[in-house]
């Protein structure tokens, strides 16, 4: 005797699943629906054509609004200024890369300029003038009509060209620690007009290598003074110390080890500069977290002497005329907060903006310095 129930149910029950309901699908017991399989519950054509177009329309639109957003998005994009990161230097492009992209992602174009014969161009430092980094700039602009230039410290005196050059294209600059200078000025002789009241104003100078820049030759590095940061200025070893100990250091070494190891092995050599990574983590990244501070002082690398402080000459009628934005650095030690305030003062007309930053608040204080520049292309469109 078997258990009742285990396929023993009555005619149009469901029992063991043999027997179909009547009506189930529309058809009689044991006859499939039409257009389905024999058994199946499937719809006739008409109510599947019928709902597969219902289901096709309510797709589009929930696609509709994603795609009106996309359009809208490129629209805005289109009608934004670009934005053209100089860097300063011995530094590269690869200074700008997180606030390049937060930038892109809040709807703007961006170009971080590699300025040419420094940088990612070290091999070629003859092609390092100011005209020739002013030209890589506009170069940048291309056709856009209008752009906004973020320059970081040296990069600050290419903006000032470039302004002067331009000024109809540019909706604006914006100097991030940048050296503003009076017209016909150089950033020595501004340093020297308070060199009295603000000792420190030389800042990263007395830190420097000198060096002989040449066609490059990987690992050979000629210098004319071969003591350490350390030794030279008396910086304190506590300030240094991170070079070694943070995190990620050793990886950090020869990111760009090139560009700081790149030196002439004979003749046609150019005098220049570079900036020992102790120093480098100790005067221009001391607020950035350790181990950013020790791979940004692996990637600096030689710069030449004929770019260091070139003098621009600039108009109220054209360079006055651009809408500027000066963002400060409290905590900088390379253009300390006295020189900063005083290239305001002498070439007065800038929005100021201060940062509890060093002297790279790309790194030390990122989320506020995009923030900052955002309220100022902001400010600029309306």
């Amino acid at each position: 005797m078997t258990a009742a129930g285990a396929g023993d149910g009555p005619p149009g029950s469901d029992a063991g699943g043999s027997l179909r309901r009547k009506g189930a699908g529309g058809g009689l017991p044991g006859k499939r629906a039409a257009g389905g399989p024999p058994g199946s519950d499937a719809p006739r054509g008409g109510e599947a054509d019928a709902r597969a177009q219902a289901d096709a329309e309510r797709a589009d639109a929930r696609a509709q609004p994603d795609a009106e957003r996309a359009d809208a998005l490129v629209e805005a994009t289109a009608t934004k200024p670009l934005i053209v990161l100089i860097h300063g230097a011995w530094a590269g492009s690869w200074v700008w890369q997180r606030l390049a992209t937060e930038l892109t992602i809040a709807g703007y174009r961006t170009h971080a300029v590699d300025l040419p014969g420094v940088g990612s161009h070290p091999s070629e430092p003859a092609l390092a003038t100011l005209e020739s980094h002013v030209d890589a700039v506009v170069a940048a602009i291309g056709v856009a009509p209008r752009a906004v230039l973020v320059a970081h410290s040296g990069g600050g005196v290419i903006a000032t060209a470039v302004a002067e050059r331009m000024p109809q294209r540019l909706a604006g600059v914006v100097y991030v620690a940048g050296i503003m200078l009076p017209s016909g000025l150089t950033f020595a002789q501004l340093c020297d007009e308070i060199s009295v009241s603000s000792p420190d104003a030389n800042g990263i100078i007395p830190y420097l290598n000198p060096v002989h820049i040449g066609p490059v030759r990987t690992g050979a590095l000629r210098t004319g003074d071969t003591r350490t940061a350390v030794e030279r200025t008396g910086l304190e070893r506590t300030d240094l110390d991170r070079t070694a100990d943070a995190p990620g250091a050793r990886s950090a070494v020869g990111v760009d080890g090139a560009s700081i190891d790149a030196i002439s092995d004979g003749a046609s050599t150019i005098p220049g500069t570079v900036v020992p990574p102790e120093a480098g983590v100790a005067v221009f990244f001391n607020r950035a977290p350790a181990a950013d501070a020790v791979a940004a002082s692996r990637r600096l690398g030689a710069w030449p002497d004929a770019v260091l402080s070139p003098v621009v000459t600039h108009t109220v009628q054209r360079f006055g005329i651009v809408p500027r934005l000066y963002v400060e650095a409290e905590f900088d030690r390379s253009i300390t907060l006295a020189v900063q305030r005083h290239m305001q003062t002498r070439t007065p007309g800038a929005a100021r903006l201060t940062l509890p930053s060093d002297h790279a608040p790309q790194l030390s204080s990122p989320e506020q310095l995009r923030a900052g520049i955002l309220s100022f292309l902001t400010a600029l469109q309306t």
